[in-house]
């Protein structure tokens, strides 16, 4: 889980950047080598995140549930967590409605999808930069809306399971 968030987040570090040399490049014009490079790096990184939340999710579907954590995902606190959080509900209420059916496995499904369609996205303006042509910046846009809420989603997800284990931990 740890190695994929990695590569979640320099992923989507680099797509930052990215963005950023977009945004310049009316001003100082567009480098389309420096921009290849970094976009290349920005896929890498979400090859290393897809194939790793790839055989997170294969493993969570072979591996029996920790009965405890179970029960305690069937009976948290979410709405109380989300608000006491000041959460971004829409995303918030992805993460629930896997967690409270207790749907481990589809929470990481999930992420795995939400990776697929990143790297689809990026491919896609990897050819527009590829051709020496600046992307739509509404499809740019887009593509860091889902990051974002990619990103709300994976750490929502683990910041609930953090929260369970400190009431197993210190329950005994």
């Amino acid at each position: 889980m740890i190695q994929g968030a990695g590569c979640f987040l320099k992923s989507h570090s680099d797509f930052q950047l990215f963005l950023n040399k977009i945004e310049l490049a009316e001003l100082n014009g567009a480098d389309f080598i420096e921009l290849q490079d970094i976009l290349n790096a920005a896929i890498n990184s979400m090859e290393c995140a897809n194939t790793t939340y790839f055989n997170l999710k294969n493993l969570a579907a072979d591996t029996p549930y920790n009965q405890e954590v179970i029960e305690q995902l069937r009976t948290f606190d979410y709405d109380g967590f989300l608000e006491g959080k000041g959460l971004n509900a829409a995303v918030f209420s992805r993460v629930k409605g896997f967690l409270i059916k207790r749907d481990v496995t589809g929470a990481y499904e999930s992420m795995f999808l939400d990776t697929v369609d990143l790297l689809d996205r990026l491919n896609q303006i990897k050819q527009d930069i590829d051709n020496n042509k600046i992307p739509d910046i509404s499809k740019l846009w887009e593509l860091n809306q889902e990051y974002s809420d990619t990103l709300f989603f994976g750490q929502y997800t683990a910041a609930i399971f953090f929260e369970i284990h400190g009431i197993i931990k210190y329950k005994y």
